[in-house]
């Protein structure tokens, strides 16, 4: 058999229907006479490369049990006896990458098959079967293009001060008792047993102890700084909280504090080698954040029930509570912009030379081993000879630190 006609010196392909005794080979239909055109039914046409029936049907076999011992794969799709080979023991089956009906028909769309959506565009949400971790805590360049830790929470339970991840001392806890700030009842109301004796005598600074605390399970922690922080708000009778870091289960050891007024929030005191901060979250609420410096050990972090008098619990005095969160200290952040782009309009030049004679921007390798450190050429000019940079906005009785390269 040729494997094309030739008439007049030009190749012809066989213009008949399929029939019977016609054989496939790498994906086109032989007749007796040579290779065959696409055979056209009620205007419908077939590609050469898949079996079809004489009827204009995909030609099939039943491969439900495997494939066939003679089985062979041509264009791909899998070939027994001229026919595809497909499974039928379900509604709907996919054969060689292909979706097929239980007749052996091709279904036009992937209705009722498993898929799977990573388009992000519409969603921050992940399908719930795609699972990450990692054993460090990553760092992320934010919007102001300053190298931070991405969000993260080492605290388990930290909306649930009631779950056996916290442990209650002289206390009891009403989970979902109040509203918090996100505007849901996810607070909890934490309420000391009738009977606790407060007889600490003013607000101060604390260490030895307390008759009423929460404390989380025991976190092992490096050493490096940490910040501990949670949302906390006046309950009945009680006037303080302290928010707690320390190495004993109760809070105390190596340890670290802050005291917070729960009437307007004013921060009374903090341990030395600590810093703390007070956000006023509204009605009533504060955020209180305490960063510390930790040691390479098992921390627990809480609160400290607190009053400016001594007195005896009846069981109603309360304090409410909602998400504690531990996270690493941020790094550094960079207050000044273009901090490696000393051309840039941001710093100012007096008596430099900047016309670009000679070479000044990007000639000297910088530490990360890049070619992009400047040369700061002063000009011959008898004065002083100056880089700076506009002016920064600052917080008031903070410390800053002044590097450079």
């Amino acid at each position: 058999m040729a494997l094309f006609k030739v008439v007049n010196n030009q190749a012809q392909l066989d213009a008949g229907q399929a029939a019977s005794t016609d054989v496939y080979g790498a994906g086109i239909r032989f007749t007796q006479d040579g290779a065959a055109r696409t055979t056209r039914f009620a205007g419908t046409a077939f590609n050469q490369g898949i079996p079809m029936s004489p009827t204009g049907q995909v030609a099939i076999v039943d491969a439900t049990s495997g494939l066939p011992v003679d089985a062979i794969y041509l264009n791909g799709l899998p070939i027994s006896g001229n026919k595809v080979c497909v499974s039928l023991n379900a509604s709907s089956v996919i054969s060689n990458g292909l979706p097929f009906d239980s007749n052996g028909v091709l279904v036009g769309s992937l209705s009722g098959f498993t898929t799977l959506s990573l388009d992000f565009t519409g969603s921050t949400t992940l399908d719930p079967r795609i699972t990450f971790s990692r054993t460090s805590n990553a760092t992320l360049t934010d919007s102001n293009g300053r190298v931070a830790y991405a969000p993260h929470n080492l605290l388990t339970n930290s909306e649930d001060f009631e779950a056996a991840a916290w442990t209650k001392f002289g206390t009891t806890v009403s989970s979902n008792n109040a509203v918090a700030t996100n505007s849901t009842t996810t607070a909890d109301s934490w309420i000391m047993n009738a009977g606790v004796n407060f007889t600490v005598g003013g607000p101060t600074l604390f260490t030895a102890g307390s008759s009423a605390y929460i404390a989380s399970s025991a976190i092992t922690v490096s050493a490096i700084s940490y910040t501990y922080s949670a949302y906390v708000k006046a309950g009945v009778t009680l006037t303080h909280v302290q928010l707690r870091a320390g190495t004993g289960a109760d809070l105390t050891g190596t340890s670290y504090g802050a005291l917070i007024r729960l009437s307007d929030g004013a921060l009374v005191s903090v341990t030395a080698g600590a810093t703390a901060l007070v956000d006023d979250a509204g009605n009533g609420w504060f955020r209180v954040s305490l960063t510390f410096p930790a040691t390479a050990a098992a921390w627990y972090f809480g609160f400290w029930a607190w009053n400016s008098g001594s007195i005896v619990a009846n069981g109603t005095e309360s304090i409410n509570v909602w998400g504690a969160q531990l996270n690493v200290a941020n790094a550094p952040v960079n207050l000044l912009t273009f901090s490696e782009q000393f051309d840039n309009a941001a710093w100012a030049r007096t008596s430099i030379n900047a016309t670009g004679t000679p070479a000044w921007v990007n000639v000297t390798t910088a530490p990360d081993g890049t070619l992009t450190a400047d040369k700061l050429i002063a000009n011959l000019n008898n004065t002083d000879h100056v880089f700076s940079q506009a002016t920064i906005s600052i917080t008031s009785d903070s410390s800053f630190t002044c590097t450079q390269g």
